[in-house]
């Protein structure tokens, strides 16, 4: 079990225990995201333990043995002012779970309900909690799933994915690299072109069965033909014709009334065919689960949430149909092409049952491509198994509300660029290159390209990914790894401690977005926009700050040194219904003074009551930004010269 133990709020002093996982129905603990938690596990033996909430892992802050027992804790960090709390910016269902690294199995005495093994690892896993937001919160979230449930539902569906350590399918130990429908989708791709070729050759099973026939000129005797004759001598006459007789003895010709004839049958109902229409069955059952997990999904019913906090459940039920719209539409065109196959196989290729389990490969299956191909690929989709999650799970993956704001901060953007290119060309309608992620949006507009990125990656000088980059991270020093000496009244001996590294996953920046203008023979200029869900004050005094020093001074092109970015841009949500700009430089020298002042630094907070509006400071902030690019693209060469940016 998991014990929390509240250290803070109204439930001070009270602990409550979570339990392992079960397929039961029971009430979620409810939990607010201000509250401030200590945790404790309690195992037979030591051990490496990570507690892990969805993608992150976190190592016990002490341990202690006691008795034969092994003690691990989890405190809470001390923040400025108070206390962490662990669930903070949290909202919905949290998923928390022990990961026990180098732990032998056998050694374990507990009798887990879910525990997936992963080589020298175990996973274990609790019941979901509750998150309750605070109202202001809960607003908010409930404003953003609003505006992306309108968004395309191709494009929605690739940001609302399950991220947490335990999800993936039901017998597959844990591998979700791809998508349950997705693979039914393939699937289903395939099998429409392998029964092309099936139904022109399929397998066929004969059979030699006997039938009574007056005997004609066509008619071929065997053993069995003679053996009923004798048998039946009544049914033989004498005739003087010897060309229609049927035999003769000793000269004489005799005939028959009727004979008993051997002949040979087919039939496609053999054990091959069955297994091709099982899993034709097997694949519309696959989307039909899909399809009814949308529709019966029960929720507990949970008590009132406290005063001032609100339960994401009192949402969900408004979007879940909107945000799954393109799941839906996915599952019903299967369902339809999937029925399509099955009826066919029925026409040409009828059996008398179905075979649903794994199929064995038969010596007929082997040589025949065709349904060698059908039976790996049967045996491979029945091996991965079942998902273990099912289509709400998608908008309950949301996991925190500032990840949720970098994702409406990149459809709204996206809508801004979209309303930039229109106002320039009422006649043209904005349309981006075709695309089913949200990693890069692509525009024409005049001579130029305007491309809207996610979370780019710029590696450091001299790491493997940066041997092909136009850009780089032009950092010397990491700040994180110097902070630590800050205060330390001795010089460090070591110089080089701190330096940036040049190797791993970490060497780079990722700004949540960035807006390139491209021009032919011209150097590409761009606009980087970071999300923070946090207040102005906050966002102008410290992230303004560590930003234009990471993006502005420290991403360059890799050839020249030169800088690209014309505006850093922070945006964060208002908290008191009025939006506000706070531009670093004064305001004739602002974005929208008579000389701004290149590269451009200010924080918007916006208000996502207005936003979408013309009217709201945040469009005019990200058009006249776009307005200031373009132009510096578009100028001719002698204008060009008197323009420079320096960083």
């Amino acid at each position: 079990m998991l014990k929390l133990e509240f250290l803070s709020g109204a439930r001070k002093g009270e602990q409550a225990i979570l339990n392992i996982a079960s397929d039961e129905a029971t009430s979620r603990p409810q939990i607010r995201e201000d509250d401030v938690i200590k945790f404790t596990a309690t195992l037979d033996r030591e051990a490496r333990v990570k507690l892990v909430l969805h993608e992150i892992q976190m190592y016990a802050t002490s341990r202690k043995q006691d008795g034969d027992s092994w003690i691990y804790e989890w405190s809470p960090g001390l923040g400025e002012y108070r206390h962490h709390c662990f669930f903070q910016n949290y909202y919905g269902l949290a998923s928390l779970d022990l990961l026990i690294e180098d732990f032998e199995p056998s050694n374990l005495t507990l009798e887990y309900a879910l525990v997936s093994p992963s080589s020298s690892k175990i996973l274990i896993e609790y019941q979901e909690i509750e998150v309750l937001a605070k109202s202001e919160n809960a607003s908010r979230v409930d404003a953003m799933i609003n505006f992306l449930s309108s968004q395309d539902s191709n494009l929605i569906a690739s940001v609302f994915r399950v991220t947490r350590l335990r999800a993936g399918f039901i017998g597959d130990e844990g591998r979700s690299d791809s998508q349950y429908l997705d693979r039914i989708e393939k699937n289903t791709r395939e099998l429409e072109r392998v029964t092309r070729a099936l139904f022109r050759n399929p397998i066929l099973k004969s059979r030699a069965q006997t039938r009574l026939v007056v005997p004609n000129e066509h008619s071929v005797p065997d053993d069995s033909t003679i053996s009923w004759i004798n048998d039946n001598t009544s049914e033989i006459y004498q005739t003087d014709d010897q060309f229609s007789s049927f035999f003769e003895i000793d000269d004489v010709h005799f005939n028959a009334n009727k004979i008993l004839e051997t002949y040979v049958t087919t039939s496609s109902d053999c054990y091959e065919n069955r297994v091709i229409h099982g899993y034709v069955v097997l694949l519309k059952r696959a989307v039909k689960s899909i399809l009814d997990s949308m529709k019966s999904r029960k929720f507990v019913q949970e008590k009132e949430p406290p005063k001032g906090y609100a339960s994401f459940f009192t949402q969900i039920n408004k979007y879940s149909t909107i945000i799954n719209k393109n799941k839906i539409q996915r599952c019903s065109g299967l369902d339809l092409r999937l029925g399509a196959i099955l009826s066919k196989l029925k026409k040409l290729i009828p059996v008398s049952n179905l075979h649903l389990g794994v199929p064995q490969l038969t010596p007929k299956a082997k040589s025949n491509p065709i349904y060698r191909e059908v039976f790996v690929r049967m045996i491979e989709f029945m091996r991965f198994g079942k998902p273990s999650w099912d289509v709400n799970d998608e908008l309950l993956s949301i996991t925190s509300v500032p990840k949720l704001f970098e994702y409406y901060c990149l459809f709204i953007v996206r809508e801004k660029i979209e309303s930039f290119i229109a106002k320039e060309n009422p006649a043209h309608r904005a349309e981006n290159e075709a695309t089913e992620n949200i990693s890069k949006f692509s525009y024409a507009f005049r001579e130029l390209t305007i491309n809207l990125l996610y979370e780019p990656s710029y590696w450091t000088h001299g790491h493997h990914n940066a041997k092909s980059a136009q850009l780089i991270n032009s950092e010397g020093w990491t700040r994180s790894k110097l902070e630590k000496f800050k205060y330390n009244s001795d010089p460090l001996i070591d110089f080089s401690v701190g330096k940036r590294g040049t190797t791993g996953p970490h060497a780079r920046r990722s700004p949540d977005l960035v807006v390139q203008v491209e021009a032919p023979g011209r150097q590409t200029l761009s606009i980087i926009i970071d999300a923070k869900y946090t207040g102005n004050e906050k966002a102008f005094l410290d992230y303004l700050p560590d930003l234009t020093m990471k993006y502005i001074h420290g991403i360059h092109d890799k050839a020249t040194g030169h800088q690209q970015t014309v505006a850093l841009i922070i945006i964060n949500p208002t908290s008191d219904l009025e939006e506000r700009t706070r531009h670093f430089h004064s305001e004739s020298y602002s974005i929208h003074g008579s000389s701004p002042v290149i590269p451009a630094l200010l924080v918007s907070s916006l208000d996502f009551t207005t936003a979408e509006l013309q009217a709201s400071d945040f469009h005019n902030n990200i058009i006249k930004v776009l307005e200031l690019v373009t132009n510096m693209q578009s100028i001719n060469e002698k204008e060009k010269v008197k323009l420079s940016i320096v960083a």
